[in-house]
């Protein structure tokens, strides 16, 4: 993602004047832009006849507009720190440093360049995780950027000259300008889209904030106010992405008194924090002891262990732990909240701050209900859990390879609030019990944030440290992924058309409609919506569900077996040819609020010409079966990773559905085939209908496709529809 940072910290904020025409009889004031010159507009005075060529070239009716220039604002105070709150999807929430750390000249194509240094270090759970360093200055009444990072901590690399940011001042509203080169390859650009802006923060209301808009692969919008000398607040529209200014911090001013800790404050209490050594659970006793739960990084391993704690008369906190770790740590409150301690850890060789997040009770009561789990800085998992109200349960392992099944559980809450499920499965996955804690910044009912130790019962009793996970709430399942085609009717209109696969929580077929909210298509990775069209449907989607029967080779003697089917469809409303090729996401809001996202893709697809009705034949067999046949129309070579399919549809107008013509049997065939065989026993069930028709659908599929998150799907891309037939049975 392209960002421009420090860049728009010394920003000019522009003054805004009006255009204004000349009096003079058949002359108007323009502001020109001398060819060649671009940064030197200058208002003139043209006449009427020579307008039309001026603006051909690029000027504007109306004097130039003024602006301040930003020259003076070059400046990072260097007694000062400014602190930025922020949270994405790599790193979940984290805290971004920023403070001056000197001059330094630097060899630039440019010449020798005399810059400001800043350093920005981002924090994740208190430990530094990269750090970027800004060199700026002006040179010529131009503002220059170069920037660089590192992810893991050790010496910077040599500046590169395609980080730089090259800003011409005066800045006006309006103005664009290139704002460097990222990783990919992506160029981005920003530009001013307004000066007086009012923006609510942490800090206070702000009036006169510049709102900027920055493109690259993705979109952001950046607010700035010309008092602070660093970002207000950035947005990531259409994502969870955000950061904010929390505070300017003065690194020389004496710590804020100690608030002092209390025994109540910890006594029976339970702490979920990461240091630089890795995640720990801390579960302190009435009687001075404690049992920390450690996950440590650097060398990895996992470890239980009881460490003594006692508070002096001050207020500090004193832990000694026993050998290993062997650390004894001096542990001073800094602030309290609702939902997490900040405090400041002394070892003897360094200080720390760190951020204790408080634990809650369950409430047992409310606890029942299906959970989409989501693990903190492992964006690959997810899982389904059922909790019901005997005590029993299931749960999904979502992310699991292969031969993936629900999984047995039984689960409790004991008097202190922590909830234990057990796997009861025997084999793989091993039975385990996972101790689960509520964070105290959930929102209960519908969303839990949890932090788990898991043990091994058989075996060697391991331990194991489970990420901070998000248990969401949700009222339906979305498995798998869904599809965009083009959709060729019989009829001859085309369109877009998209599908998603719906579920009951117990993955039945899903026929009630109240329990999906909203559903939404975004283009991925830019997460700009594609808008829907109602037509021909009753809203921009509906949920559509039958139960079938389905062959899925249609080569016989194999009777085709029952399938319950439910998912929501829609139309995009785009014209044909418009729709750009690639990923989409799919975002289903259920009646819980939780959304469900998946993936689509589409493509090109090669299209074929449809099958006539006047090929299209029915066959009474002896022994009662029946043998549907029709005439292909010619194929183009058959790609094997974009293959096209036949697939046979036979319904009913009977409402045995959602009110649709409803599907009875489905059958897919290769491209080649030029006929089908009901089984007897088939037509004998399809009998008990009426209103019976048959068609044939041309489909073409795209295999195994790489998701963005490394899943792979067979997604469909086309589908078009030979007329219906009337279908008269022995």
């Amino acid at each position: 993602m392209k960002r421009i940072s420090f860049a728009v910290l010394l920003m000019a904020v522009c003054l805004i004047a009006g255009p204004s025409f000349a009096k003079k009889d058949c002359e108007v004031t323009i502001c020109h832009i001398p060819p060649g010159n671009p940064d030197n507009p200058q208002t003139i005075v043209v006449s009427e006849n020579a307008l039309e060529a001026h603006l051909d070239h690029g000027d504007s009716i109306g004097g130039c507009v003024e602006c301040i220039d930003g020259s003076n604002w070059a400046t990072f105070p260097p007694d000062q720190t400014f602190i930025m709150d922020g949270y994405n999807g790599q790193y979940g929430s984290y805290e971004d440093r920023s403070y001056f750390i000197g001059s330094e000249v630097l060899n630039t194509s440019y010449g020798l360049v005399d810059c400001t240094k800043v350093r920005t270090d981002r924090y994740v759970n208190n430990i530094l995780r990269e750090y970027r360093v800004y060199w700026v200055a002006f040179v010529d009444n131009k503002f220059m950027l170069f920037k660089n990072t590192e992810e893991i901590i050790g010496n910077l690399p040599e500046v590169d000259e395609n980080d730089l940011i090259l800003l011409d001042f005066p800045l006006c509203q309006g103005k664009t300008w290139f704002n460097g080169v990222d990783p990919s390859g992506e160029e981005g650009y920003s530009t001013v889209e307004s000066t007086n802006e009012t923006l609510s923060l942490p800090i206070g209301k702000l009036e006169g904030v510049i709102k900027i808009g920055s493109t690259a692969d993705v979109y952001d919008v950046l607010y700035w106010h010309p008092d602070y000398p660093f970002d207000v607040k950035w947005e990531f529209p259409g994502t969870e992405e955000f950061e904010e200014l929390r505070e300017i911090v003065d690194p020389n001013a004496p710590i804020k008194p100690a608030m002092g800790f209390k025994r109540a404050m910890l006594k029976d209490k339970v702490y979920v924090f990461s240091d630089e050594r890795g995640n720990w659970i801390f579960e302190f006793d009435a009687n001075g002891t404690g049992d920390f739960y450690s996950e440590q990084f650097s060398p990895y391993f996992l470890d239980t262990f009881t460490a003594t704690w006692s508070i002096d008369k001050n207020g500090k906190l004193f832990i000694d732990e026993p050998e290993p770790p062997g650390r004894d740590s001096i542990v001073t409150l800094i602030s309290d909240t609702a939902t997490y301690m900040d405090v400041l850890v002394d070892v003897g060789t360094e200080v720390t701050t760190e951020r204790w997040k408080k634990v809650i009770p369950f409430d047992v009561c409310t606890l029942p209900g299906t959970y989409f789990i989501t693990r903190e800085h492992h964006p690959s998992y997810h899982a389904t859990a059922t909790l019901y109200t005997d005590g029993t349960g299931k749960a999904w392992p979502e992310d699991c390879p292969e031969n993936c099944h629900w999984i047995p559980l039984i689960w409790w809450v004991d008097t202190a609030g922590v909830l234990y499920v057990e796997n009861t499965e025997i084999g793989e996955p091993s039975p385990s019990l996972n101790t689960i804690y509520l964070l105290a910044n959930s929102t209960p009912p519908h969303t839990l944030n949890t932090a788990t130790t898991t043990v091994d019962n058989h075996g060697l009793g391991e331990l194991e440290m489970v990420p901070v996970e998000t248990w969401t709430r949700q009222s339906i399942l979305v498995p798998g992924s869904g599809n965009i085609r083009l959709r060729d009717s019989s009829d001859g209109t085309q369109n877009y058309y998209f599908n998603i696969r719906v579920q009951n929580l117990d993955v039945t077929m899903l026929t009630d409609p109240s329990l999906i909210q909203d559903v939404r298509i975004f283009e991925y990775p830019s997460m700009t919506e594609v808008p829907l069209d109602p037509a021909p449907l009753s809203a921009p989607w509906i949920l559509w569900f039958s139960p079938f029967n389905f062959d899925n080779d249609g080569n016989g003697p194999n009777q085709p077996f029952p399938v319950p089917y439910s998912e929501v469809i829609g139309y995009l409303d785009i014209p044909i040819g418009d729709l750009s090729p690639g990923f989409y996401k799919g975002v289903v809001t259920d009646s819980e609020g939780h959304q469900h996202e998946v993936w689509l893709y589409h493509e090109a697809p090669v299209e074929v010409d449809k099958i006539l009705g006047t090929s299209m034949n029915v066959t009474p067999n002896l022994g009662g079966s029946v043998t549907l046949s029709w005439t292909n129309p010619s194929f183009p070579p058959q790609d094997p990773a974009k293959p096209h399919i036949i697939r046979v549809y036979v319904e009913t107008t009977e409402d045995t559905g959602d009110g649709f013509d409803d599907v009875l049997l489905l059958v897919n065939l290769p491209a080649l085939l030029e006929s089908y065989t009901i089984p007897a026993t088939e037509v004998t069930r399809l009998n008990g209908f009426s209103g019976l028709h048959w068609y044939v659908q041309i489909r073409q599929l795209v295999l195994n496709v790489s998701n963005p998150d490394s899943s792979t799907k067979n997604y469909f891309i086309y589908r078009n529809y030979s007329p219906e037939q009337i279908l008269t049975l022995p």
